[in-house]
């Protein structure tokens, strides 16, 4: 005989998932927004190993902070997670109207320049968008679709599976295709859409944990593994990578995308990877998570270890110590 707690709770919490969605995605969202900051509260309050890491990880991004302001840091990580939940559960797709008044694009031309029209469609020269989870990963996809260039992204894993499979639902639309990812099969599709013209869309977060792959890169004072699937595309394709960031503003999302940044390759693949993920991450990454600390919703699962410079710290897999100055904001 079988004990079915393990299915039984998957099965349940994908119920649960789907009778939220119904439920709040009939409020407007003032409401829809107060009641999954309820029960976010409710969560941090509860979740006492989550809380600590989560104020462990901003206190190696943000060093030198005191109790109070870790906690203050710590309740604005909640809202923006809380607030681009409430924003993506709504019913219907995001009106073009509404969409355009929340968004403030700076550097779409840095993108729009390799992108050109053949017979009124509009195909993107090698493109790899690379944004993390700031501010609003949804934001940053709705911009794409103002200026209708066709995107492509692989969506990481979730659970529940009903979580997921809404996610992907919700966020695709004409310009824009999301897809599960799936071993084995996503990189070939993410050639196969790149040569068709789609620019691709990349997340180069933190991993959660080190399942294989991976690569650790500085952020302030720590130390984590972060995905190198953009710039192993990029090699691999003779693409350029443009990193993208989204910031809430209090009245409206700012999105910046930055000048393009091109790997460098020495004909050590792996070697090649390594080299410009740590670039890519430390030099152009790092720099706006250690401003905006409050906005970057991975901070919850970081799992931050102190850079080996750090006092107490031991040695770890880091070469060198850099300073990666201040992000570049294009105009």
């Amino acid at each position: 005989m079988t004990v079915p707690g393990r299915p039984l709770g998957r099965l349940a919490a994908n119920l649960l998932v789907l009778a939220l969605y119904h439920t709040l995605s009939r409020l407007p969202f003032g409401l829809r927004y107060r009641v999954a900051m309820a029960a976010g509260r409710a969560i941090y309050l509860a979740w006492g190993k989550g809380r600590a890491r989560l104020k462990h990880n901003l206190s190696l991004i943000a060093p030198g902070l005191g109790g109070e302001e870790l906690e203050a840091l710590a309740r604005e990580v909640l809202k923006t997670i809380v607030r681009d939940w409430a924003a993506l559960f709504r019913t219907g797709k995001s009106d073009l109207v509404e969409t355009t008044r929340l968004l403030e694009v700076e550097g779409a031309a840095n993108v729009i320049a390799r992108v050109v029209n053949r017979g009124g469609r509009a195909f993107a020269d090698r493109v790899v968008l690379a944004g993390i989870h700031m501010g609003s990963f949804g934001a940053g996809l709705d911009a794409f679709s103002l200026f209708q260039i066709p995107v492509y992204a692989p969506a990481e894993s979730i659970r529940p599976d009903a979580l997921l499979r809404l996610m992907v639902k919700l966020r695709s639309r004409g310009f824009l295709r999301l897809e599960p990812i799936e071993r084995g099969t996503t990189r070939a599709r993410m050639a196969q859409r790149m040569d068709c013209g789609w620019a691709v869309g990349v997340m180069v977060d933190i991993m959660s944990r080190r399942p294989g792959g991976g690569v650790a890169c500085r952020v302030g004072d720590g130390v984590g593994w972060f995905e190198t699937g953009a710039v192993r595309l990029a090699l691999e394709r003779q693409a350029v990578i443009f990193p993208i960031f989204v910031l809430w503003t209090g009245e409206k999302y700012r999105i910046v995308v930055e000048e393009e940044f091109r790997p460098v390759a020495s004909g050590d693949a792996d070697r090649d990877v390594e080299v410009n993920t740590r670039r890519l991450i430390e030099e152009r990454i790092a720099p706006w998570i250690e401003l905006h600390p409050g906005q970057w919703m991975q901070a919850p699962w970081a799992g931050l270890a102190p850079a080996p410079h750090t006092p107490g710290a031991a040695a770890g897999p880091l070469e060198t110590a850099r300073d990666p100055g201040r992000p570049h904001s294009s105009k």
